[in-house]
């Protein structure tokens, strides 16, 4: 004889379907629904969670050739100030924006070396290397 609590682990692993349980399972599952108002209170609980996913439809996947057709369409679209750039060249914003930092930046360098080197010449001389001396002793 089954036990209610047998009984609720066999449905949690075969389901409500008694057509899907192993033949001495299933024979003994609808003595004890057949007797007991608990189980049947039990079965028709699974029975219910089990009819929900009945009812879930699932929707047909696009077909394939949907998919590329929007790939392919994706690649196509046309980039902002596509004008600027030669057709083999493309440039998002983040280089562009790196592009002009980097511009900026050697601009502000340039300027700096330019005013440090009018006010030390014996930098440039050193650099140069005019002014050290070799003695061939």
């Amino acid at each position: 004889m089954m036990t209610l609590k047998e009984f609720e682990a066999l449905l949690d692993r075969h389901g409500p379907d008694l057509e899907r349980w192993p033949a001495p399972d299933r024979d003994a599952a609808a003595v004890l629904v057949a007797d007991s108002v608990a189980a049947q209170a039990v079965f028709a609980r699974h029975l219910s969670f089990d009819r929900l996913f009945e009812l879930e439809t699932v929707p047909e996947p696009p077909p394939a050739g949907r998919i590329v057709a929007r790939a392919l369409a994706a690649a196509r679209r046309e980039r902002p100030f596509a004008w600027l750039w030669p057709s083999g060249l493309h440039i998002g914003w983040k280089q562009a924006a790196a592009l002009a930092a980097c511009a900026v930046v050697g601009f502000i360098v340039g300027l700096s070396t330019e005013t440090q080197s009018s006010l030390s010449p014996q930098l440039l001389d050193l650099i140069d290397g005019s002014s050290l001396e070799f003695s061939d002793e």
